[in-house]
């Protein structure tokens, strides 16, 4: 389940994890294109009155779903371990290996 909180100036408050969560079931439960997803991050990043978590890494997110094929989703965990210092992210996905600037996690880990 979604949520947000308000903060003490009276603004909602969505937290990255929510930003999500949000775009995977904008994608799949609804079946919107990776344009109409955009779209509503985009709207939500520019609504006066509402606070997202670290926007700067959410804009790099979009402009690399614009530019590739993978999700929304793996550009933000991507660009948020990049912004905590991790030199790489590891992950199952072939796609966000190649799109995403992850590096793919083979099935047999020595």
């Amino acid at each position: 389940m979604s949520t947000s909180t308000v903060s003490t100036k009276g603004q909602i408050v969505i937290p990255s994890a929510v930003r999500a969560d949000m775009a995977v079931q904008t994608g799949t439960r609804v079946e919107r294109s990776r344009d109409d997803i955009a779209a509503v991050v985009e709207a939500l990043l520019q609504t006066s009155g509402l606070v997202v978590q670290m926007p700067d890494l959410v804009w790099q997110a979009l402009r690399g779903l614009a530019s590739s094929r993978a999700d929304f989703v793996d550009h933000r965990i991507e660009r948020s371990s990049a912004a905590v210092g991790c030199t790489s992210t590891v992950t199952f996905e072939k796609t966000a290996a190649r799109d995403a600037g992850m590096r793919l996690m083979s099935a047999a880990v020595s």
